[in-house]
C-alpha cells in the first residue's frame, strides 16, 4: 500500500488534512504516493482551491491529481473552465505529477469527455465489482479506456462495503465454491481478472480489515472463469430479484 486517496471535500474538508498529519508529517514524501481531487460542484475557482490543497496537505506536489466525479450534467462545466488547461500547467510545472478523473457519468459522457480532454489525461478512475459491471456498464467503460489507452483505478471494489455482506443464500454458495474465502476476498479477486486496471482502492474500517486487505493483495490470485460466472449469476438475481 503506497497509493494513499483524499480529496478537498471529503470529510467536510477534513480529510486533506488528515492526511497531511497521517502522511506527510509522518513519512517522507517520497515514500508514499499522494491522491487527491478537484471537484466543480465544491469550488468553482480552481485555481484558489488547488493552492488551499497544496497547503491543506502541506507539500509542493501532489502525486495523482484528478478532475473529480465527472457525470452529465457537469462535464461541459468542466471543459468549458480552463480547469484542465490550468491542471495540465500545473503538471508542467512539476506541482502535479500525474493527471487524471474519476468518472460516475454514462458511457457516451466519458467518451466525450476522453475525444476532448483524452490526451491530458493519464488515468481514470471508475466504480467496478461484479454488480456494477452492468448495472453502472463498468465493462463497457473499461473497453472504451483501453481503446484510448488510458489505465484504470478502481474505486468502491466492494460497493461501500454492500459485497461484504450478502443474503445468505448467496454467501452459501460462495463459501461452497471457497470455503476459506471471505466475501470481500471474492470482491478483490474479481477485479483482479481485469484487464488493465491497475489501481483498486481497498477502502477499510479498522485494522482488522486492513490486515485482511493487505494478505488479499499480496499476490495475484484472479478468479477462474467459472468463478466469475457464479458471481455474474449472484449480480443478476440480486438486481432483478430485488436483493441489494
Amino acid at each position: 500500500f503506497k497509493y494513499f486517496d483524499t480529496a478537498y471535500g471529503y470529510g467536510e474538508g477534513a480529510s486533506e488534512r488528515a492526511a497531511k498529519a497521517a502522511l506527510v508529517d509522518r513519512y517522507p514524501r517520497d515514500s508514499f504516493y499522494l491522491a487527491t481531487k478537484y471537484f466543480i460542484g465544491a469550488a468553482e475557482d480552481y485555481k484558489a482551491c488547488f493552492e488551499e490543497q497544496l497547503a491543506n496537505l502541506q507539500t509542493d506536489h501532489i502525486d495523482f491529481y484528478l478532475v473529480h466525479c465527472l457525470m452529465d450534467g457537469n462535464v461541459d462545466k468542466y471543459i468549458e473552465s480552463g480547469c484542465i488547461q490550468y491542471f495540465a500547467e500545473q503538471k508542467k510545472l512539476g506541482r502535479i505529477k500525474h493527471l487524471g478523473f474519476s468518472s460516475h457519468g454514462s458511457v457516451e459522457n466519458l467518451r466525450q469527455f476522453l475525444d476532448i480532454c483524452g490526451d491530458d489525461m493519464e488515468f481514470c478512475q471508475i466504480q467496478y465489482n461484479y454488480l456494477d459491471d452492468t448495472l453502472q456498464h463498468a465493462d463497457e467503460k473499461c473497453r472504451i479506456l483501453d481503446e484510448y489507452g488510458v489505465p484504470i483505478w478502481v474505486m468502491e471494489p466492494v460497493r461501500g462495503g454492500a459485497l461484504c455482506k450478502l443474503a445468505p443464500k448467496f454467501e452459501q454458495r460462495l463459501r461452497g465454491l471457497a470455503p476459506d474465502r471471505s466475501m470481500a476476498e471474492w470482491g478483490f479477486r474479481y477485479l483482479q481478472g481485469i484487464e488493465g486496471v491497475t489501481v483498486t482502492l481497498s477502502g477499510m474500517s479498522n485494522s482488522e480489515q486492513l490486515r485482511e486487505n493487505m494478505a488479499i493483495f499480496a499476490e495475484k490470485k484472479p478468479l477462474t472463469e467459472a468463478e466469475t460466472a457464479v458471481l455474474y449469476e449472484i449480480a443478476h438475481e440480486m438486481t432483478h430479484g430485488n436483493t441489494l
